[in-house]
């Protein structure tokens, strides 16, 4: 009887040790920004460098960005001249789970909630 459960406790103890933990990395999340006419915090650059000058300044409030995209969509476009009318181009920002809710916070929405 002794044997058997010394062969029993060697097996548990092999099989645990033989596990191994896999590291799950989260899939990145992607949110949208609805650029305004002049509300924005990155305003007054360019059309060529607004990734660039997006990317910069979310990276200085502490958030890692994993992509970014700009796509204008006129039809989104307001026919307001407000400061807070959207001009039709959306910002896409691509970041790891841990950054969203810092881009929440900067204006930016979870396309997850949209579709």
């Amino acid at each position: 009887m002794m044997r058997l459960f010394t062969l029993f406790f060697s097996l548990l103890l092999i099989s645990l040790v033989a596990c191994e933990q896999i590291d799950v990395v989260p899939e990145p999340f992607t949110h949208a920004y609805a650029e305004t006419k002049c509300m924005d915090p990155w305003q007054d650059i360019t059309d060529e460098d607004l990734a660039a000058r997006v990317q910069t300044y979310l990276e200085a409030q502490g958030v890692t960005v994993e992509d970014i995209s700009v796509d204008l969509n006129t039809g989104d476009a307001a026919s307001c001249e407000a400061c807070h009318c959207p001009t039709g181009t959306v910002i896409m920002v691509k970041v790891p789970d841990a950054g969203s809710e810092a881009l929440e916070a900067l204006g930016f929405y979870d396309l997850r909630l949209i579709n």
